[in-house]
């Protein structure tokens, strides 16, 4: 399992394509953080997309597994189908888990550079943050796995554009200082269960789907 994660690590940040999304959305990330030191921007950032970019990691290795169709050549390796889908699980936790501290980063950016907001209502954030990655990943793989690279892709789009309508409608209808400050204690408990449980849901459909495929 050593190896293909080290294959896939390579695909995700060697490829050429791929570094330059990295770049792309780490400077638009920075960009905004120094530019707009709104609550507006703090909240897209920190909640929605630093930690969804690390969530993305996956799409880049089953990419060019499509292309090159990797998946014969993997039944080759002394790996099981429950191996490999861990592998992926694995590397996009890792992924998340360094776009989690890029975040948190940011986090101490706005808290104490900006001082737009106590640590006690931006660490919060942060979390809720993790937890959407953790979750967007979990149902964005089953999908990618399900249907394959292209309409995974196209799926993939949807959801983050359902993501960003869904925080446009909240912040209009309740406000950004209102999300900033309201007690979010319970939504944060709702969202760690909700993840832990897609996550585990995630992994047992994936190992399903990917027999299924390579019986």
């Amino acid at each position: 399992m050593k190896g293909i994660l080290l294959k896939d690590l390579y695909e995700c940040v060697c490829i050429r394509k791929n570094q330059l999304n990295w770049i792309a959305t780490i400077a638009l990330v920075l960009i905004l953080t120094f530019v707009f030191r709104t609550t507006y921007v703090f909240l897209l950032n920190v909640m929605i997309t630093a930690p969804l970019a690390g969530s993305c990691a996956y799409q880049f290795p089953m990419e060019q597994d499509e292309i090159v169709n990797f998946s014969k050549i993997q039944m080759t390796y002394p790996i099981t189908k429950k191996e490999f889908i861990l592998e992926r699980f694995l590397l996009t936790l890792g992924f998340i888990g360094v776009s989690g501290v890029f975040s948190l980063i940011l986090t101490m950016v706005y808290t104490y550079g900006y001082r737009l907001a106590a640590l006690s209502a931006t660490l919060p954030v942060w979390g809720m943050g993790i937890c959407f990655a953790l979750i967007f990943f979990s149902v964005s793989n089953v999908f990618y796995l399900g249907l394959g690279v292209k309409a995974g892709t196209v799926l993939f789009i949807l959801l983050i554009l359902a993501a960003a309508f869904g925080y446009l409608l909240t912040a209009v209808n309740f406000g950004v200082q209102t999300l900033l400050y309201m007690d979010k204690t319970f939504w944060l408990l709702i969202l760690i269960a909700g993840a832990v449980l897609c996550l585990i849901a995630s992994y047992l459909i994936s190992i399903k789907i990917y027999e299924a495929k390579h019986a």
